[in-house]
Formats: structure tokens, C-alpha cells, sequence
């Protein structure tokens, strides 16, 4: 079966096949984009201040979209980091798992 010929939303149960994580049944609302994670990869960082000056061009209709500088002091020193790699601490716990998997029940923090 081609990508192109699957239908995503009907098909949840392949969508969920292809996928590592929770599958919403609502669309979604909301979208951060993020640069300068690693301060001296300054694409992100290029488009993410491109954004903040002029969000026009990322705003979809029934979605809010912000973007973000992920690590400014990394990005002012042009370093890959300062205290921490951040592609580094995705456990868990860093993640803070169980106020995420609350709030993907519908709990509000």
C-alpha cells in the first residue's frame, strides 16, 4: 500500500501501527516549533526568529502555532550547549512521563 493512497484519519489502526506514540482522536490545536536546541545549528534558529517576526506564514486556520528558541544562551554563544545536551536527557523522568500521560487523558495542569 502506497503513503499516498492511505486515508489517516479513517485508518486509525494503521496510523497507530506506524506510530510510537498516542494517536489523538481529535485533531489538534496546537503546534510549537522549536530551534537552537543545539545553539550552534542555526537553521532552526534562522527560521524560528523568521517566525517570531512574521507568524503569518505558520498560522493555519483552527491552529495555533508558536515558535520557540529552545536554548538562547547556547544560540548567543553559538555553542552546541551550556550546562546540558538537551537530545541528552529525554528519559522519563526529565520528560516528566506521568504529568504527560495525565494530561493526555484530559487532565489539565
Amino acid at each position: 500500500m502506497s503513503l499516498k493512497n492511505l486515508n489517516w484519519r479513517s485508518d486509525k489502526k494503521l496510523l497507530g501501527e506506524m506510530t510510537s506514540c498516542h494517536v489523538a482522536e481529535e485533531p489538534m490545536k496546537k503546534v510549537a516549533i522549536f530551534g537552537g536546541t543545539h545553539g550552534n545549528e542555526l537553521t532552526g534558529v534562522f527560521l524560528v526568529k523568521h517566525w517570531l517576526k512574521n507568524g503569518a506564514e505558520i498560522q493555519r486556520t483552527g491552529l495555533e502555532v508558536k515558535s520557540f528558541i529552545t536554548n538562547p544562551r547556547a544560540v548567543k554563544t553559538c555553542t552546541r550547549y551550556i550546562d546540558c545536551d538537551l537530545h541528552r536527557i529525554f528519559d522519563l523522568e526529565n520528560l516528566g512521563y506521568r504529568s504527560w500521560s495525565s494530561a493526555s487523558r484530559g487532565s489539565e495542569s
